[in-house]
This record gives structure tokens, C-alpha cells and sequence, in this order.
């Protein structure tokens, strides 16, 4: 059975070759979609799961209103983390982080300037 659908096959490739490499084509386009959706999918569901407790772990973003457009924004001001802890009981702790263009750092006697700083203050709840 296995060699009739080889011989049907070959049959088919030297009848119409131009045919074949368009389905061959499309096959291997098809395919090709299907990986890179497939590692796509598997690095977005596996984002941040290294994390001990990584169901209770949540981003807070902002969304403005610029010129009559709906900006979505990856950063709240600073007072929100406080206040979301003293508002929600369910609320433990909070992280906020935040980027400096250019840092002084000093080690030893040398000071250098480093850019892309990123800063982060964590709070933790005793209670």
C-alpha cells in the first residue's frame, strides 16, 4: 500500500512539476506558520513561571487619554502600589520598578556613568 501512494506520487511529480513545487511550497509555508505560532504560544504561557508563587504575581498598567487616542502604558505612578495595599487586604506586597537615562555609581575611588539603569524597590508585608 505504501508503495502505491510512492508510485502515485512520483507519477504526479513528473506529470505536473509545477504544480508539485506549489503545493510542496505551501506545505513547508503552512508548516513553517505552525512552528513559529506553536514557540510563540509556548514563550508567552511560560513567561515569568520561574517565580515561586507566579499565579499570584499581577502587572498593573495604565491606559491615557493623548489627543483623543487610548495610550496603553506599562507604568502607574508611584502612589499606586501603596495605595492598592492599603485598599485590598489581599494585597501583600508590591515591587516598583523604574529606569534612569544615565546613573552615577561609584566603587571604590572610581565613579562611572551607566545607561539603561533600572532601579526597583520591594516591599514586603511582615503581617
Amino acid at each position: 500500500m505504501f508503495t502505491n501512494y510512492l508510485k502515485a506520487t512520483f507519477r504526479h511529480l513528473s506529470k505536473s512539476k509545477m504544480n508539485f513545487v506549489f503545493k510542496l511550497t505551501g506545505l513547508s509555508m503552512a508548516l513553517l506558520s505552525f512552528l513559529i505560532i506553536t514557540i510563540y504560544v509556548a514563550y508567552q504561557l511560560s513567561f515569568d513561571k520561574y517565580h515561586e508563587n507566579y499565579s499570584s504575581i499581577y502587572r498593573v498598567n495604565s491606559i491615557r487619554d493623548e489627543d483623543g487616542k487610548l495610550v496603553n502604558y506599562a507604568m502607574v505612578p508611584p502612589a499606586v502600589g501603596p495605595s492598592l495595599k492599603a485598599e485590598f487586604p489581599d494585597v501583600k506586597s508590591f515591587t516598583r520598578i523604574s529606569e534612569a537615562d544615565r546613573m552615577l555609581v561609584k566603587h571604590d575611588q572610581n565613579l562611572m556613568r551607566i545607561r539603561g539603569f533600572v532601579m526597583a524597590e520591594i516591599l514586603y508585608s511582615m503581617f
